[in-house]
């Protein structure tokens, strides 16, 4: 009977020990943008004229070469017949919430700077782990 009563408290030790190392596995897990947070920020990447553009949407899409990001297609309302809607293709990491303009490399401006550093915050990623998790971005 002693040895029944052994086992079952071991195990409740062994299920507590698998509980608390799957929770903090959880809690160091990178946290990501949304959806919507990547949008906001590939909005802070376009240029002032871009951004006031008659009928400007964000098209999301997934770009087979990379998945993992969240891409964008900038189009406005051209008013010009057989005139290009499309204002710029952007795509965004999920992790970092660095910007690049697809065939071009990472974007930078005084708004795009200020967005991304209130969605770092907010995803609690320091300046350490940013320096860790950042890269070349697609097509560069």
């Amino acid at each position: 009977m002693k040895n029944l009563y052994f086992y079952k408290a071991l195990s409740a030790v062994g299920f507590l020990c698998l509980f608390v190392s799957l929770n903090a596995q959880a809690q160091k897990a990178p946290k990501k943008l949304t959806q919507e947070q990547a949008r906001d920020l590939a909005v802070n990447a376009l240029d002032e004229k871009s951004r006031n553009l008659p009928g400007l949407t964000l098209e999301p899409y997934v770009e087979k070469s990379v998945p993992e990001y969240f891409s964008f297609e900038a189009l406005w309302d051209n008013p010009i017949p057989d005139g290009s809607v499309v204002v710029d293709d952007l795509a965004v990491d999920p992790q970092t919430g660095d910007v690049w303009r697809r065939g071009a490399c990472k974007l930078n401006s005084p708004s795009l700077k200020k967005a991304q550093a209130a969605v770092r915050k907010r995803l609690g990623l320091s300046d350490k782990d940013y320096k860790k998790l950042q890269h070349d971005g697609p097509d560069c």
